[in-house]
């Protein structure tokens, strides 16, 4: 990966000596336990977590997701119309929490990404049951995301792209990193190259796109 598509060398040693803070001579962060200057970001997201109603799509799920303006450029959706900043959107979120408790319990990275995968298809599978029992509100086209993990939602029927540069990017990376940080094993965030690959980006499904990859499910029982 070229410097220009990790952004300046600033923001790189930024991320690196942030994520440094976040070792103490008592324990490293990690596993939902901050240290250093991982509690003042977790104290952020508590204060950014109280601005936000963040709903379960399921018990014992990964994701969360709010009803809520769209924040962002506009994106286009599989039958070509365009979403617009301001438009009410379904805006999707990682239960931390849930992630943190998977880290701990999985054995290796492998099993890690395997269940996460499992766990992001039925909370997928149960959001699009939702739009079809009319638990979202009518007229919402879409949902989004924004992750340092977006290149590898398009296995799950998103679209993506990278987030533009912008004075808000490289902190609102740092903030992800230092959540991953704080949620995931201590140490993960170390290898430059796992560094590197985190790159701030969204992704996007249309409503009509997502019912059609996750149909309804057939009771069981039913003929």
């Amino acid at each position: 990966m070229s410097r220009a598509s990790r952004g300046p060398a600033w923001e790189w040693a930024l991320d690196r000596a942030v994520l440094a803070l976040g070792r103490t001579p008592w324990g490293r962060t990690g596993f939902g336990r901050p240290h250093g200057l991982m509690r003042v970001f977790l104290l952020v997201e508590r204060l950014l977590l109280r601005r936000h109603r963040l709903v379960p799509v399921r018990q014992n799920g990964a994701l969360r997701y709010e009803v809520a303006p769209y924040p962002g450029k506009p994106f286009a959706l599989g039958n070509g119309t365009e979403v617009q900043r301001g438009e009410t959107a379904i805006l999707l979120h990682w239960d931390n929490h849930a992630l943190a408790a998977l880290q701990t319990n999985a054995d290796g990275v492998h099993a890690l990404t395997w269940q996460l995968a499992k766990l992001a298809i039925v909370d997928l599978q149960y959001l699009a049951d939702m739009f079809r029992d009319g638990a979202i509100p009518a007229g919402v086209r879409a949902i989004w995301t924004e992750t340092v993990h977006y290149q590898m939602l398009p296995r799950y029927g998103f679209m993506i792209r990278p987030a533009a540069r912008s004075l808000r990017t490289p902190w609102a990376r740092l903030f992800m990193l230092c959540m991953l940080a704080i949620y995931s094993r201590p140490g993960q965030l170390d290898d430059a190259r796992v560094l590197r690959r985190l790159q701030l980006g969204d992704a996007w499904i249309g409503v009509s796109d997502l019912l059609a990859r996750y149909p309804a499910r057939v009771a069981a029982g039913a003929e």
